[in-house]
């Protein structure tokens, strides 16, 4: 993964302070994230540089990414999520939900692990 700086927007100058977000581009092997960073820049008089902060996202105006532009790696890593949560939601839950299945289902997950299902430890050994 790689980033592209693109610049500084929305500049907001207080004093000292600058307010303002810096524009990035990510780029993966899925595609490329155009993001927005908060930034905040203090400057003081006879302190040297001025010393520059990024604003951890706290809300809906301050979430880093922008957008998103998959390649068709990353639209099979998406596809492959959104299967896998409809699996999970679709068969488990939905089998869960029946009334003829649940005996069956608290059956499977409920035992305990039998002693033979378990495997053993290997043995630690020490040479002195």
């Amino acid at each position: 993964m790689h980033f592209e700086i693109g610049g500084l927007e929305e500049w907001n100058q207080k004093g000292p302070k600058l307010d303002c977000r810096l524009t990035v581009k990510a780029i993966c092997a899925e595609g490329e994230y155009g993001m927005s960073v908060m930034m905040t820049r203090l400057s003081e008089a006879g302190k040297g540089e001025p010393v520059w902060q990024i604003v951890p996202p706290g809300n809906d105006d301050t979430l880093f990414l922008r957008t998103a532009r998959l390649n068709a790696y990353g639209d099979r890593i998406r596809d492959m999520e959104v299967a896998a949560s409809q699996f999970a939601y679709q068969y488990l839950l939905g089998t869960a939900a029946m009334k003829h299945y649940n005996a069956r289902l608290f059956d499977e997950f409920s035992k305990p692990p039998t002693p033979a299902a378990t495997p053993a430890m290997p043995r630690q050994t020490t040479r002195t």
